[in-house]
């Protein structure tokens, strides 16, 4: 249900916590398994000035990753032979309905929408924003009042070690019976003899809220002056056990791959805006943007052309992203048999990984968190990605067809992405920012790019008919771009 209350105005709001006699109006209706009662009461209480439960926002992620496959068990199974025909109908009311889950699902996106980003990822498993000797996990310590049906499970998200772990396959299953003959509801699947996915097939709409949340906190983050960012992405991402920028990325990247391979463009999406989201979070202090340029332009350039030719179309026209898409463009087109042709960054990879974090095991006292609203310290506005340079450009586009996987029409593709982008970088950029080419306002005396455009676009006997048209349409479309931009610098 969506209302007037739905207006984003909780930005510099502050919100307390919902009343006692509030609490137990949805407690009493989940207790009950009254999903669906108990997520309509929720919905109507729901306000910019009151802060969600943290317990009921786990179960409303919990109802909204239930699933209702048809391979899956019977749903109206009980836990335990009932003994009579109203005890019997008492415990199938305790399974989800796909309308509960749904309904879940909204109330998540109508919270994403009425209160502050900070106050509803405060339910959620996370990092610490800086390691100070005491664990690498925050706290979520809000009492113990997942007492009521389903509450015990859900509470097992608040013990995964981020939000990429209840995502994926698996995570939330119907157990095999048990030595009585009595199938369990649901429980979390604590190994596998395959790589789970990393987003099962009933947690997309999930993934959308906390892309959704996320991004709403970039914008509230980039109104407090500082860049644009989301402080809630940084504290799913582990700290390093030494200093320097965080840099596993491993999980979040792992969903972004499987978004972009989806056949459905809404999840292809989902995977842009992800990566949208670490690219601005990259160019923050609080990376490390040498090693998030070799994993994500490794994992990215492993997929298909047609995929990566998605994401350099799909990503936004921002300063930032159009940096990143020349660093995956010089990526796709450097000789593999260089030594720099896997370090877009220009600076050496490391010998070896770091450790990872270790899961937090039951009886281990988290770090006290932060604030609820998360007090990063200022992050560095100066963008970080290696600089592209005329001659970067010149050199890749005078380069003759490499022998590798990618076509000869394809790498052409690539390079009149690279110089669409090394063109549009040029006028967003200021003259003060220190990736702006020197040389880019002398070009259109000297006509070196329109040149060795016209040298590198020329059509070859190894294309067909079809792909002569398209080179030959390619290199009068960048001619004319270019001409146009550099007629902007005066």
């Amino acid at each position: 249900m969506t209302t007037s209350r739905d207006e984003d105005a909780n930005g510099g709001g502050t919100e307390g916590e919902l009343y006692r006699k509030h609490l137990a109006l949805i407690d009493s209706a989940f207790e009950e398994s009254e999903w669906e009662g108990g997520i309509a009461t929720l919905d109507i209480l729901r306000t910019p000035s009151a802060k969600p439960a943290p317990y009921h926002i786990r179960l409303l992620i919990y109802l909204a990753l239930y699933p209702h496959s048809a391979d899956q068990a019977p749903k109206n199974e009980p836990r335990r032979t009932p003994t009579n025909p109203n005890e019997l109908e008492a415990k199938e009311q305790q399974v989800p309905t796909p309308e509960a889950s749904r309904a879940a699902h909204d109330a998540l996106m109508a919270f994403a929408h009425t209160n502050a980003p900070a106050s509803l990822f405060r339910a959620l498993p996370s990092y610490v924003l800086e390691d100070k000797g005491h664990g690498i996990y925050a706290s979520l310590d809000d009492g113990d009042n997942e007492d009521f049906d389903l509450g015990e499970a859900s509470m097992r998200i608040k013990e995964a070690r981020n939000v990429w772990e209840f995502l994926r396959e698996g995570f939330i299953q119907l157990a095999p019976p048990s030595r009585g003959g009595v199938r369990n509801e649901s429980t979390l699947k604590e190994s596998s003899p395959e790589q789970p996915m990393a987003v099962d097939n009933h947690a997309w709409e999930v993934l959308e809220w906390i892309v959704t949340v996320m991004e709403k906190d970039e914008i509230l983050t980039e109104k407090t002056g500082k860049p644009r960012h989301s402080p809630l992405l940084l504290r799913q991402i582990p700290p390093p056990r030494m200093s320097g920028g965080r840099w596993d990325i491993a999980m979040p990247l792992e969903v972004i791959l499987q978004c972009l391979q989806n056949h459905k463009e809404r999840r292809k999406q989902l995977g842009v805006r992800l990566l949208t989201m670490l690219i601005n979070l990259a160019q923050t202090d609080h990376m490390d943007v040498s090693l998030f340029s070799s994993m994500t332009c490794s994992r990215i350039a492993a997929l298909s052309p047609e995929i990566v030719d998605f994401v350099l179309i799909s990503l936004p026209q921002s300063s930032i992203s159009v940096q990143f898409k020349m660093l995956l463009c010089r990526y796709l087109l450097m000789d593999p048999t260089t030594g720099a042709a896997n370090n877009p960054n220009g600076r050496p990879k490391p010998v070896a990984k770091q450790p990872r974090a270790v899961p937090r095991r039951a009886g281990q006292a988290p770090v006290q968190a932060e604030a609820t609203t998360l007090n990063v310290q200022a992050a560095s506005s100066a963008p970080k990605f290696r600089s592209t340079t005329i001659a970067d450009i010149l050199r890749l586009l005078a380069q003759t067809p490499l022998s590798s996987t990618l076509s000869h029409i394809q790498q052409l593709r690539f390079k009149a992405t690279l110089v669409y982008s090394f063109a549009t970088a040029q006028t967003l950029l200021s003259t003060e920012d220190v990736v702006k080419d020197p040389d880019w306002p002398n070009l259109p005396h000297s006509g070196r790019l329109v040149q060795a455009v016209e040298h590198s676009f020329v059509p070859t006997s190894i294309l067909t008919a079809e792909e002569i048209g398209e080179v030959e349409k390619m290199k009068g479309q960048l001619i004319t771009f270019i001409q146009c931009c550099q007629l902007d610098q005066f």
